[in-house]
């Protein structure tokens, strides 16, 4: 958002510059033109060129001349204007050539020979007032097609005409802002070396590094003021375009999708592959420009132009690809792409509606919204990877808690079995002297050994829950008709629910098998079904189904009693915890314990003062229909 922010101020600042500098500064807006064959001694005699008769008037309303197949230079003639300055000076906007030498009064005043292919020139040319009215020639090279004035030829102020020439700092400034943030995104990186995002982050910030790198180095301001660093410039922005399309594919098939196929993929190799090429080929060239420049410029420009239109149509296809499927980072990654094409578009179509006296701003536009769209995915992945860090963490969590409660439940089961057995016996004794001895009493102290005896039995159940916690005793496992066990279990508690006033609704299907132990899965179900009726306390409803579904049966039993609150759920099958007020927690152990054995899960699900639902499954045999 501050890169927009800038490029938006700059442009409007800019735009309001012009439009009043344009009224202020005198502009020519037509001169005369000489084709000339490649330099020679012949083409660069002044004298000679005065005397030809070939000149061809020539204005800004005309589109820019394109040189013939056997021509490399151009003389450019026009007479210097009387107008009022201090500091007289004559500023020549977007001319193209990369040999320029400017006479005037038959001395050579301005010249400069560029030794790299960036043709773009802003010249700046201070002038006496003695020189107006005097005719000034212009001699241009290049072996490009575009050669020539684009813009009229501004005459005014030295300091006027210099606030123009730096008309373009803000591409500059927008380069150094991409620049400037992609330093600070890879000081981030150093927090993210050891997570998934380190690549895809490091990989984001070449891309915005090498964006900043495009901006910068094809400012034609940079080339002005730098002149002589221009050899450099251009070698920068080469190598920054040959590894921004393979980087921005890379990151394309590592956030979204290597594509149908794998096409991003084989792309990506055939783009490395070539860029690689395109980076030799530059040592090359560099080594000796006059004899590789033409295959170097194919290559550099043009190749790679069609390159990148291959490119733009192959993830534009695989982001429709993966939008389809609800990829929302495609659809994010569609809108930059849609963004940046927009504005490729409104530049070329101005560029040829004026007959190409137009200068290319809109793509700085797209190439902005586009990266920004980059880091907006990127975004999302990073919160994607904190809520998977958050999900593993309470996973881990709960994970932990069940090891404790497993090394608790052990700890309980190896004690519960030596007790029991220690303990069962003596109380077997106990009661069976207790009823010889209610046979001889009378009938006051019968009752106190009836009770003595019934607290006996229920200490005998603890401890058979006990024994039954420790050591299952699953060995007679067999295969089990679910709706046959549920009906025997519907006879046991429909006596239990109707002395409460409730009713039991069961619905099973004919063909749900499952393996247990038969005792065992009666004993769970009727532990579960009788706690849902001691949690009534006015008459409701337990609805008791089945069904099979991935290979598992489920049973749900619901009921309409108190419900618990989600502390009182997380506690269920802990030892000693219970909601009843009698309770001992001892029945739900035992139960858990049996599930587990059996392969099986169970769920509870509660909500306080509507009810609660305990979902169990097994799993299915397979001739389970």
């Amino acid at each position: 958002m501050t890169v927009l922010g800038i490029m938006a101020v700059g442009f409007i600042l800019n735009q309001l510059r012009l439009q009043d500098d344009s009224v202020k500064a005198p502009c020519l807006s037509a001169w005369q033109r000489l084709m000339t064959a490649e330099a020679s001694s012949a083409s660069l005699d002044l004298a000679h060129i005065k005397e030809a008769g070939e000149w061809v008037h020539e204005s800004v309303q005309q589109r820019m001349p394109h040189e013939p197949a056997a021509s490399s230079s151009v003389w450019v003639k026009f007479q210097i204007p009387s107008f009022e300055a201090r500091h007289p000076m004559i500023l020549m906007n977007r001319l193209y050539a990369q040999s320029i030498r400017i006479y005037l009064a038959d001395q050579l005043v301005y010249e400069s020979i560029r030794d790299h292919s960036f043709d773009t020139n802003n010249v700046l040319l201070p002038i006496k007032q003695e020189d107006m009215g005097q005719t000034l020639y212009m001699w241009l090279d290049s072996p490009k097609k575009q050669i020539g004035l684009s813009e009229g030829v501004l005459f005014g102020e030295d300091s006027q005409l210099r606030e123009l020439l730096d008309e373009n700092i803000e591409s500059v400034i927008i380069g150094s802002s991409f620049v400037f943030i992609a330093i600070t995104m890879l000081c981030c990186s150093v927090f993210l070396l050891r997570t998934q995002a380190a690549s895809s982050w490091l990989l984001l910030t070449a891309i915005v590094f090498l964006v900043g790198i495009l901006f910068i180095s094809y400012s034609s301001y940079t080339h002005v003021h730098y002149e002589k660093y221009g050899y450099l410039l251009t070698c920068f922005f080469d190598l920054a375009l040959f590894a921004i399309l393979p980087a921005v594919t890379y990151f394309f098939e590592k956030i979204i999708g290597p594509g149908y196929k794998a096409s991003i993929r084989i792309w990506r190799y055939i783009q490395v592959g070539y860029s690689l090429f395109a980076c030799v080929f530059l040592i090359i060239d560099r080594s000796n420009p006059d004899v590789y420049f033409g295959i170097y410029y194919f290559i550099s420009v043009t190749a790679i132009g069609l390159m990148a239109t291959v490119q733009f149509l192959l993830l534009s296809l695989s982001t429709l690809f993966y939008a389809r499927k609800g990829n929302r980072d495609a659809r994010i990654f569609a809108f930059g792409a849609l963004l940046l094409a927009s504005s490729v578009i409104g530049d070329m179509a101005n560029f040829y509606m004026t007959s190409g006296n137009y200068e290319l701003m809109l793509w700085r536009w797209g190439i902005s919204f586009f990266v920004i769209s980059l880091i907006v995915i990127m975004g999302r992945r990073l919160a994607d990877y904190y809520e998977q860090i958050i999900n593993y963490s309470k996973e881990v969590e709960l994970y932990n808690n069940q090891l404790q409660r497993s090394d608790k439940l052990e700890v309980i089961s190896e004690l519960a079995a030596s007790i029991a057995h220690e303990v069962r016996n003596p109380l077997q004794v106990t009661r069976g002297f207790l009823q010889l001895l209610s046979q001889k009493v009378t009938e006051q102290e019968k009752e106190f050994m009836n009770l003595a005896i019934s607290e006996l039995d229920r200490a005998a159940d603890i401890i058979t829950d006990f024994l039954t916690f420790a050591k299952p005793q699953m060995d007679n496992f067999a295969t089990l008709h679910v709706q046959h066990e549920l009906k025997q279990i519907e006879g046991i508690v429909i006596p239990l629910a109707r002395l409460n006033g409730s009713e039991v609704e069961l619905t099973i299907p004919q063909h749900l098998y499952i393996r247990g132990n038969s005792s065992k899965f009666k004993q769970v179900l009727i532990n579960l079904i009788k706690n849902s009726i001691e949690a009534m306390p006015k008459p409701g409803k337990i609805d008791i189904w089945a069904y099979e579904a991935h290979q598992r049966v489920s049973i749900h039993i619901r009921d309409t009693g108190e419900g618990m609150d989600a502390s009182e759920v997380a506690r269920l099958g802990e030892p000693y915890f219970s909601t009843k007020t009698k309770g001992t927690g001892l029945g739900l152990m035992v139960t858990f314990r049996i599930i587990e054995v059996m392969q099986g899960t169970i769920h509870f699900e509660s909500e306080k003062g509507k009810g609660t639902e305990v979902v169990l499954t097994f799993p299915a045999l397979a001739d389970s229909a």
